[in-house]
């Protein structure tokens, strides 16, 4: 329950109106979206940071292998922070990065469903934020896609 309580703590950090709305809904689902949202915006400091693409590709490559692992592993997410908070330029996400053991044991906490879901549009997500460092949105087709 601590870990669950300090991502509840760092929602806020990372996501105003989010954190607002996800509060709210009813549980268990406001706990399963607090977590994809964090996992997810986890992701998303990984793509708005001005890493080189190579690092970018790891980083995401190495994220999205925690959430598949069926189980915490402690040495894998701690090497993850490690990359995360030296190989990343963020601000208001310091907090989620240096707690992502916190993130991660409430994301094992979940039930298998909702973990399998939160894996499979991460691994979207990573995929699809990745196609696009590569090439710029053009089209509204590109849009479509990204979004």
């Amino acid at each position: 329950m601590a870990s669950e309580n300090l991502c509840w703590e760092i929602l806020p950090k990372v996501s105003r109106s989010f954190a607002l709305c996800i509060r709210i809904l009813p549980k268990p689902l406001n706990e399963q979206m607090m977590v994809s949202y964090l996992l997810y915006r986890v992701l998303d400091t990984i793509e708005d940071s001005s890493a080189p693409l190579p690092v970018k590709k790891e980083l995401f490559s190495q994220f999205v292998k925690l959430l598949a692992a069926p189980h915490a592993d402690s040495s894998a997410i701690n090497e993850c922070k490690a990359a995360l908070c030296t190989k990343l330029n963020y601000t208001y996400e310091k907090d989620l990065l240096e707690n992502l053991g916190a993130v991660m044991q409430a994301y094992y906490a979940q039930p298998a469903p909702a973990r399998h879901s939160i894996l499979k549009w991460g691994r979207i997500m990573a995929e699809g934020m990745y196609e696009f460092q590569q090439k710029p949105i053009e089209t509204f087709a590109d849009q479509n896609a990204y979004s």
